[in-house]
């Protein structure tokens, strides 16, 4: 779910009238405090699903100007830092030009389609946290491109974490 700038992972959908809706109800305005502890375990499961980083690809032919994916050494950076997997599950199929070349509207249609799963057939679980590794977020087209192709193959809970944003 998305906030102001900010993505919002949550254990259930809230609806009125829900079992959860009456709990948190019950934990708040009633006293119960003995439902936070359930609530609590909730939450914590939320946090504690599988992460997987998932670097941002780079189309084979810049990757070979270059020498190097940026998103990859990042996403291997916080791999070690926080003991997660590097989950290198995307490709970018077609060549695109530089996005710092381009203005807002160009950027947006300039990494349109470009990306794809590197096994097609791949069916991502939705109960696994993708946070989306790259270096720097401008317009968000990029990043909004990955997050398309990994919600076509299953993924829900996709975050994205840059060095810098603009």
């Amino acid at each position: 779910m998305a906030g102001p700038g900010f993505n919002i992972f949550f254990s259930i959908n809230f609806e009125d009238k829900s079992p959860i809706a009456e709990l948190i109800h019950r934990f708040k305005y009633n006293g119960a405090k003995e439902i936070g502890e359930i609530l609590g375990t909730l939450l914590n499961n939320t946090f504690t699903r599988p992460t997987f980083l998932v670097p941002v690809p780079l189309h084979r032919r810049r990757l070979n100007s270059r020498g190097f994916n940026q998103s990859l050494i990042l996403a291997q950076q916080l791999a070690r830092k926080w003991d997660l997997p590097v989950s290198d599950i995307l490709q970018r199929h077609r060549y695109t030009k530089p996005q710092v070349e381009l203005n807002g509207l160009e950027r947006l249609t300039n990494v349109t389609d470009a990306f794809s799963m590197k096994n097609p057939a791949q069916h991502l679980n939705p109960e696994i946290n993708y946070i989306l590794i790259d270096d720097v977020c401008t317009t968000g087209a990029t990043l909004g491109e990955c997050v398309k192709i990994l919600r076509r193959h299953g993924a829900e809970k996709i975050l994205a974490a840059v060095v810098a944003k603009t």
